[in-house]
């Protein structure tokens, strides 16, 4: 799964014309969860086209300092960005499709590429509700209610977090 920063959540729309959402993936009264980085609805993995390229976070190790990860982005279709992460010379890739992986693993300049998957239980505290409580990651997240229109949630201390926004910027209600 695409690693992101919180602060790209929190960009407002300066007109109304603006559209932010990429992809619609849960709908009122779906549950939404994300296990090992692949999403899931109701309980159901959700099942891609054959036109969507899943893409996730790598560790690539070059063998030599003459690596290029500028050119290797551009030749193998790397869509997001990279850097370099330790004195190691080891670059984090964000997002590498399936497709890309199996050509770019077989460079000669590349020693090794590591899955960069977050465990479940560790908490991203970037990752929504932003809350301690929440032990969840970009790989490990939810489940999520998303309440439909007629339905009730009990609300307390532990569910709180989750609604809370929804509760004081959509509906107008004090949420102390």
């Amino acid at each position: 799964m695409n690693d992101f920063q919180p602060d790209r959540n929190y960009y407002k729309p300066i007109d109304k014309k603006t559209n932010l959402v990429k992809r619609c993936v849960g709908i009122a009264g779906d549950s939404l969860e994300v296990r090992d980085g692949f999403v899931y609805i109701n309980g159901k993995k959700n099942e891609l086209p054959d036109r969507a390229h899943l893409q996730f976070s790598y560790l690539v190790q070059p063998k030599t300092n003459q690596f290029n990860p500028a050119y290797l982005k551009e030749r193998y279709d790397i869509t997001d960005g990279f850097g370099i992460i330790n004195n190691n010379n080891t670059y984090y890739f964000s997002a590498i499709s399936d497709e890309a992986l199996s050509q770019f693993k077989n460079h000669p300049n590349v020693a090794s590429i590591t899955p960069n998957k977050k465990e479940k239980g560790v908490r991203d505290a970037n990752i929504f509700p932003h809350d301690p409580n929440y032990d969840w990651n970009v790989d490990f997240f939810g489940p999520l209610y998303i309440p439909e229109e007629g339905k009730t949630i009990d609300i307390n201390l532990d569910v709180l977090p989750l609604y809370k926004r929804v509760i004081s910027e959509y509906e107008g209600n004090d949420v102390p």
